[in-house]
């Protein structure tokens, strides 16, 4: 007997249950439309904070250079693009038209910033006092730099050479390597820390074990006695990167590549190799990633000077990079060579000048010394423990601080903008300088990521304090704490980088890092300066930060006050 009651009820059951599917469709389906509409607004905002930069830039007095329209342009299209698929995601494809309307203008944006100018000059080798600013594409804007500082300025700069970008492009070709190095970054993001290392480590290799041109080493080898002679002996050398973009206003690429000091003849063309190599380190590719820079841009230039056997070195900034009103030249300086100070692994002695006429010391901070590095006698540097003499003293003289103020005022005359000065004292006195770049100053507002949490308003304890404002700001997160490789490769986003001292490679961790604190280093050193660039607030010189801050534990780290919540 059919069961009519039954039928009727399971009808409705399926009427409801279709109802219930049909409902949930269109619930999915407002609800997929809402997430479009708000990363729409969202991409929008992007926008147009991109646009803003960019006119304040054309309006302002400030440089800028190819590395930052590039990286602007590059967001830009990104951004336009998913706007583009949020419009044809809430609008069912209504607007599918517009993707080859963006690939055409697109196209022809990245036409133009591949144009490349041709090198008008192709010479392998220049002497430093062949090379001024005007020769930046040759020499790289490093060795430019000192050539015109050397010729226009008459300051004293050690003798050298320079291997110009052409040598490189030379070697580069002869060993054919370009194109299995283009392979390789193709698919690098710069959040795959893993794979940067990887493709880092088996690029360095297939350059360094490339065969190097006899030509191009007879041209090295050459210029190398050239530079002995007017010694007049066999020298040592130092070797330093001058590669084209580096020491840029919005780029500095401060420790990105390397630099080796007492090289002797025997390992001259190694080394060099070593540095060009050094165009793919770790920190270098991540860099280059995180600010838009293409690969082909950068070709590397390598500096060669007579080794400077320094009483004393540093580095001074001739205006305060935290855009503070004083105008005080900031000196570092440590007793022997000035590594330590670039690489954080000491707290160097500071001077703090103010040099309007009459020039006079406001500030002055003088550590304890236990070591110093010094030429070694066989290769390369070394560390040496200081006299009980040296433990106390002043790395330099009240007189020289103020001649050295002089100088960084002269420079940033020169040049029309604050300087980055790396500088070394000779035993008989005479200040040399190494290296002079621009200094970025920040806004006078300093920057903060508290990831939602206003601890301002907040009586949240004090975990330590002191130290040094090496990039000002605030920034909230969990502890971790970087010793080595494995540690970089498992640091997480938004997390607040602890180390014990503030090594140039840790800057590969500064597009995912909210904030830096460090037992040593100063506000002149190499990672301070990339801190800034990333608007990352950085303490630095807090001795027992790496001991007392466990892991996630969960900090507001306040750079500007020198504070730790």
């Amino acid at each position: 007997m059919f069961d009519i009651k039954g039928f009727f009820k399971r009808r409705q059951e399926g009427k409801l249950e279709e109802a219930r599917r049909a409902h949930e469709q269109v619930r999915l389906a407002f609800t997929q439309r809402y997430l479009n509409f708000k990363t729409l607004l969202s991409l929008n905002d992007k926008v147009l904070e991109i646009i803003t930069t960019m006119e304040q830039a054309l309006e302002g007095e400030g440089r800028f250079g190819m590395a930052f329209v590039r990286s602007q342009c590059t967001a830009l299209s990104v951004n336009l693009f998913r706007i583009i698929q949020s419009l044809n995601a809430i609008s069912e494809e209504r607007y599918r038209n517009l993707y080859p309307v963006f690939d055409r203008i697109w196209n022809r944006i990245d036409e133009e910033l591949k144009k490349k100018k041709p090198l008008e000059r192709r010479e392998w080798v220049l002497s430093l006092q062949d090379v001024d600013k005007s020769l930046y594409d040759l020499a790289g804007n490093k060795m430019a730099n000192l050539g015109e500082i050397r010729s226009r300025l008459g300051l004293p700069v050690p003798d050298g050479f320079v291997i110009t970008t052409a040598a490189y492009d030379y070697f580069m070709g002869k060993s054919r390597l370009q194109e299995e190095i283009n392979r390789r970054l193709q698919s690098l993001e710069p959040s795959d820390m893993a794979g940067i290392h990887e493709t880092s480590s088996e690029i360095q290799k297939l350059i360094i074990n490339a065969p190097f041109p006899p030509e191009l080493e007879e041209a090295i080898v050459t210029a190398y006695r050239t530079l002995s002679q007017r010694a007049g002996s066999d020298i040592r050398v130092s070797l330093r990167s001058s590669a084209l973009g580096e020491d840029a206003h919005e780029a500095s690429f401060a420790g990105q590549y390397r630099s080796l000091l007492n090289v002797s003849r025997d390992f001259l063309i190694l080394s060099y190799k070593e540095i060009a190599a050094s165009k793919y380190s770790v920190p270098a590719i991540a860099y280059r990633l995180n600010k838009g820079f293409l690969d082909e841009d950068i070709v590397m230039g390598v500096g060669c000077m007579a080794m400077v056997q320094a009483d004393t070195a540093g580095v001074m900034y001739s205006a305060d990079p935290g855009g503070g009103n004083a105008p005080g030249v900031v000196i570092n300086a440590v007793p022997g060579l000035g590594k330590s100070v670039v690489d954080g692994s000491m707290i160097p002695d500071l001077f703090v000048i103010d040099p309007r006429p009459p020039a006079r010391i406001i500030k002055k901070e003088i550590q304890e010394k236990t070591k110093k590095f010094v030429c070694d006698p066989d290769e390369g540097v070394c560390q040496e423990i200081v006299t009980d003499a040296e433990r106390i003293q002043p790395a330099i003289r009240d007189d020289q601080a103020l001649a050295l103020a002089e100088m960084a005022k002269r420079l940033e005359g020169h040049f029309g903008t604050p300087q980055d000065i790396e500088w070394a004292i000779e035993p008989g006195g005479t200040i040399l300088v190494l290296q002079s770049r621009p200094l970025l100053i920040l806004g006078k507002e300093p920057f903060k990521k508290t990831n939602g949490l206003d601890f301002f308003d907040q009586n949240y304890p004090l975990v330590l304090e002191g130290g040094i404002t090496a990039s000002p700001g605030a920034a909230c997160g969990p502890v971790f704490r970087v010793e080595n490789t494995v540690d970089m490769l498992q640091f997480p986003y938004g997390g607040v980088l602890v180390a014990r001292n503030p090594l140039p490679q840790w800057a590969a961790l500064l597009s995912t890092a909210v904030a830096v604190v460090t037992d040593q280093g100063a506000l002149t050193g190499h990672l301070a300066a990339v801190a800034r660039e990333f608007k990352v607030p950085a303490l630095m010189g807090l001795q027992k930060a790496f001991q007392t801050l466990k892991p996630h534990d969960l900090i507001t780290v306040d750079a500007s006050h020198q504070k730790i919540y």
